[in-house]
């Protein structure tokens, strides 16, 4: 518990709170449970059959983690199976992750939506189904959808995932829930998640404009962001962070982003898989870590161009992150299609020419490569 203590004050720093109160409030968890901003007992506990301390010298099976950018089946998107031909790239990985970017329900367990937005997403319950079918196993939740029907739609987009065979993070009734690390156990390793959005932030220094159902990782949210992420930390063998974040149709994260994402990879995450600015950005091993700047869309509608071109992405762990792979998807109209040879060979370099101190050889693999990068 002094290692969280430590880590949330210098969550805190690194935001540019004063060390006196981040102190202070990092000190006892039970004060940052009496503030509603860490659960006080997890909601979600790892397996507790399986050790997470290695007590052999045998190398670990390599596992693969697949993770995809937003999806939602709004609409008539459902009836059109907008995840049917990729199927059988999602089912590839041990583990295949999603951003579900939508809240699922009924019009009458959801609510009107109670804030006004130029886009607001629902899914129909059976979407939940279509997803596995395909081969997704996780969803994070956590992103500036997840609150477009208000509490209402927060809690029954958990309660339809949680009733469902997906693991899901980021959304609750209450913050302890939301910000609750997930696990998994495969290839005889346990996989923790954390699901936090940092979009959108400009409310945030509003206290009266928190939203309690939502795992949030914007600055004023760093005590539990990072409690929630050392506690998967933890409590796995490989930790998962699915944020979103970053800004819409760039290129390149920016400064701030990094310097976030450092202070993660400090606390031992192994894989950051970004959504949000709807195109694919640059791949990047970071202390160790691999992180995706930016899955971009999967079965999402979009304006075509780079909006339309997406991607699997595949990281292969031993005892450490051992390959980063990239398969080319496309998504004419919203629904995922594998992509043509021309079109896989405009996805690689896109995300090559934004990748920094790598790029992507025909088969998609993350090389090392020094030559600058539009991101350097």
């Amino acid at each position: 518990m002094q290692r969280l203590a430590l880590i949330a004050a210098a969550a805190l720093l690194t935001a540019g709170c004063t060390a006196e109160f981040s102190l202070t409030l990092g000190a006892d968890p039970s004060l940052a449970a009496e503030a509603g901003l860490v659960p006080a007992t997890s909601t979600t506990a790892p397996p507790a059959t399986t050790s997470t301390t290695t007590t052999t010298t045998v190398p670990p099976q390599p596992i693969t983690l697949g993770f995809v950018g937003d999806v939602h089946m709004v609409g008539s998107m459902p009836e059109r199976d907008p995840l049917g031909a990729v199927t059988r790239m999602l089912s590839r990985p041990d583990l295949t992750f999603a951003n579900l970017e939508t809240v699922v329900g009924t019009v009458a367990e959801v609510g009107p939506p109670p804030i006004a937005k130029q886009f607001l997403f629902r899914s129909p319950p059976e979407s939940l189904e279509l997803l596995t079918a395909a081969g997704i196993d996780v969803v994070g939740m956590a992103n500036n959808h997840a609150w477009d029907h208000g509490g209402r739609g927060a809690a029954a987009t958990r309660a339809h995932v949680d009733a469902s065979p997906l693991v899901g993070a980021g959304v609750g009734p209450d913050p302890a829930t939301a910000y609750a690390p997930a696990y998994l156990e495969v290839g005889g390793r346990v996989v923790g998640i954390v699901s936090v959005t940092r979009v959108p932030c400009d409310w945030s220094t509003d206290q009266a404009a928190e939203r309690p159902e939502v795992a949030w990782a914007c600055d004023r949210f760093a005590v539990p962001t990072a409690w929630t992420i050392a506690t998967a930390v933890d409590g796995s063998d490989v930790t998962v962070v699915l944020l979103h974040g970053g800004t819409e149709m760039t290129d390149c994260p920016d400064d701030r982003l990094r310097e976030v994402i450092d202070v993660w990879v400090s606390l031992g995450v192994d894989v950051v898989a970004i959504s949000h600015p709807h195109v694919l950005q640059g791949v990047e091993i970071v202390d160790g870590a691999a992180v995706l700047w930016s899955t971009g869309n999967f079965a999402f509608g979009n304006r075509g161009g780079r909006t339309g071109r997406s991607a699997i992405f595949e990281v292969t762990f031993g005892d450490r992150v051992e390959q980063i792979r990239l398969r080319p998807t496309v998504l004419p109209g919203g629904v995922a299609a594998p992509a043509t040879v021309q079109e896989a060979a405009l996805v690689r370099q896109e995300v090559s020419d934004r990748s920094v101190g790598g790029r992507l050889d025909e088969a998609g693999v993350l090389v090392a490569d020094p030559a600058p990068s539009i991101c350097d």
